[in-house]
């Protein structure tokens, strides 16, 4: 809010409380169907969560604020796109004897994590040619996925065509969604959402209280 806004809402609130308070209502109103709304799609996803510690955890049934938690044992490489990094999650047509990648899924990784995803991708691959001596150190996963935007998905389809897919078979695997490590979100938005609600009852009390 610039200084002219603020003080021009001041002195509305002096000169006008009535209308000041009806503002106020409407605008937490507002906020508060955004904040709620965004929330609840956290909470709904919760109910479809995937958990990737199941080497058969169905990754079709992934879809917009869907739950994706557990711990994953397997890595495929990562893509840059802009200034994160992104790494493969694959799912193997058999996971006791691999052959090929069936679905991929792309998580966004913080950096501090990079190393550890590395490594894991290192064992993937020697376990995918049956040459793997160490078992791999799973890496725990909990957020939220999130439909891809045209230019990270094609990103991921470049990426996986890098590796030997054709344009058809690496639109086929992609899952179309993208893991963000965002849990935090998910409780800021609600508290967000419930502390505008509640001032719109206040306004709304106080309103109708001045009204009469």
């Amino acid at each position: 809010m610039s200084p002219r806004s603020f003080f021009r809402l001041i002195r509305l609130i002096i000169e006008r409380p009535k209308e000041a308070l009806l503002f106020g209502f409407i605008t937490s109103f507002i906020l508060a169907a955004i904040g709620l709304f965004f929330g609840s799609r956290f909470v709904i996803g919760d109910f479809s969560k995937v958990d990737l510690s199941f080497p058969n955890a169905d990754y079709n049934s992934i879809g917009d604020y869907t739950r994706i938690s557990g711990s994953t044992y397997s890595a495929w490489g990562y893509f840059d796109y802009g200034k994160a990094r992104y790494y493969i999650v694959p799912k193997f047509d058999n996971n006791s004897d691999p052959q090929y990648i069936e679905q991929a899924l792309v998580v966004r990784i913080e950096s501090k994590d990079s190393s550890a995803w590395y490594k894991l991708t290192s064992v993937t691959k020697k376990r995918f040619t049956h040459s793997a001596t160490d078992p791999a150190t799973p890496i725990h996963v909990d957020g939220y996925a999130h439909t891809m935007g045209n230019d990270l998905r094609e990103s991921a389809l470049q990426y996986l065509q890098s590796l030997g897919f054709s344009r058809a078979d690496a639109e086929k695997t992609l899952v179309p969604n993208v893991v963000y490590y965002d849990m935090a979100n998910k409780y800021s938005t609600l508290t967000f959402g419930g502390v505008c609600a509640l001032l719109t009852i206040i306004f709304f009390f106080a309103w109708i209280r001045m009204k009469n």
